[in-house]
């Protein structure tokens, strides 16, 4: 079995602008999840900014405590 990480642009592989992109999984999760949900994780590497932003990861860990799961979050204050 072929990777996709082993085909150039235009060997059958969809090709998509980073806007393009945005757009469909903007569309997908819209259409796939509920308008509000609720994320589980630990929250590590908090950073606060200057201007009152604050920047963290949220991490799912396995039983082992290894990281399986990474989402980078950001808290925008105006």
């Amino acid at each position: 079995m072929t990777s996709a990480l082993e085909f150039e642009p235009g060997e059958g592989l969809p090709d998509f602008s980073v806007t393009e992109l945005c757009e469909l999984f903007n569309r997908i999760f819209k259409e796939m999840l509920p308008p509000t949900v609720w994320v589980r994780g630990e929250v590590v590497k908090l950073r606060d900014h200057r201007n009152g932003h604050q920047y963290f990861d949220l991490v799912e860990r396995d039983d082992r405590g290894n990281p399986k799961g990474t989402l980078s979050c950001s808290l925008l204050s105006w």
